[in-house]
């Protein structure tokens, strides 16, 4: 029987975090199951995720591609509030990546558009504006 093709896409999966902590449960939860590629603009690293979280990734074989390193890179080091802008990025490689031979797409990383349907968690709508008790600029963050 063969294992279902996963792409999770995710910023980051290490610590700190509960949106990475909630990352590394759902690939604790998928990996034994199928074959998992982990769409990152962050490296994976699984030993320090299994340290901080007290999930065991490490020996899974989660595949990581880091996309768009450079450029998110960049975009970081401007003294300009770049996640919204970021945030596209990753979604533009997760597109392409989608189109592969995937069985399942999912995130933990809020409301994404893939183009095709998934399995999202989301902490917060990051579309429901003003947010509460955050200050006036919580969407501009680096």
């Amino acid at each position: 029987m063969t294992r279902p093709k996963v792409l999770f896409v995710q910023p980051s999966v290490s610590p700190p975090g509960g949106g990475n902590g909630v990352a590394a449960w759902m690939l604790e939860a998928l990996a034994p199951r199928a074959d998992v590629t982990l769409l990152s603009v962050a490296p994976f690293n699984e030993a320090e995720t299994d340290r901080y979280y007290g999930t065991h990734l490490s020996g899974q074989g989660i595949v990581n591609i880091v996309y768009g390193d450079k450029i998110m890179e960049f975009l970081g080091r401007l003294p300009l509030p770049t996640a919204l802008l970021r945030l596209h990025l990753m979604m533009r490689g997760a597109r392409q990546h989608a189109r592969g031979d995937y069985d399942l797409i999912c995130s933990a990383f809020d409301e994404q558009d893939f183009g095709r349907p998934c399995i999202e968690y989301i902490h917060y709508p990051w579309n429901l504006y003003p947010r509460p008790d955050a200050p006036p600029s919580w969407n501009n963050s680096k």
